[in-house]
């Protein structure tokens, strides 16, 4: 209970850089089963910590990781019990939904251009979350579906090979599927190229 009430209260802008240098090493090095027991307060924490332009480095995304296989550890309903009856906000409340939304909030503070493609760290954790079996990661698949325009600017052969096929309601499970066109549709950003890509 003290490390969740901590770390909420170092999710403050003023002590984020602080805290990050100092507790991530901590973090890192709690067991398992208690830092399960804070993953929600961690996960938080780290979307903060993304959006006060700490890079996506090596102990950063040691982090994600970590955060990625507690989550994994944690008994979870199948992916429909997941989603709820609102899919984004089921996202935005959910360790894996926090982490991914951190790591894309840390990616895009890097100086991205169009056509760049996306960097081998960043794309296999994002595979990851669309690839995986566990329920859980349903939340990341709605974030990354959320952030789809920035995806296809940078890397639009992945983004058309890995996420679009989300969208597909004939291949996915609806409830998948539904989830994934939520996350996008919140963007509230059409974006013709995006739309053409998607039409096929």
């Amino acid at each position: 209970d003290r490390w969740a009430e901590a770390l909420n209260a170092w999710r403050d802008q003023h002590h984020l850089r602080q805290s990050w240098r100092r507790l991530a090493p901590l973090l890192m090095g709690m067991p398992d089963d208690q830092f399960t027991e804070i993953l929600h307060a961690v996960s938080h924490w780290l979307e903060r910590v993304a959006e006060a332009r700490q890079p996506a480095d090596g102990e950063f995304l040691s982090m994600v990781d970590r955060i990625f296989h507690a989550s994994e550890l944690v008994e979870d309903e199948g992916e429909t019990e997941a989603l709820g009856a609102d899919p984004l906000l089921a996202a935005i409340n959910d360790p894996i939904g926090h982490t991914t939304q951190a790591l894309i909030s840390a990616w895009h503070g890097e100086d991205l251009k169009d056509g760049q493609g996306l960097r081998k760290p960043i794309r296999l954790r994002f595979e990851q979350v669309l690839n995986s079996p566990e329920p859980r990661y349903v939340h990341g698949r709605v974030v990354l579906a959320r952030h789809g325009v920035m995806l296809l600017h940078v890397d639009a052969e992945w983004t058309t090979h890995n996420l679009l096929p989300w969208f597909d309601w004939q291949t996915r499970p609806d409830a998948a599927a539904a989830a994934v066109w939520q996350g996008f549709l919140s963007a509230g950003r059409l974006h013709p190229p995006m739309l053409v890509a998607m039409k096929a």
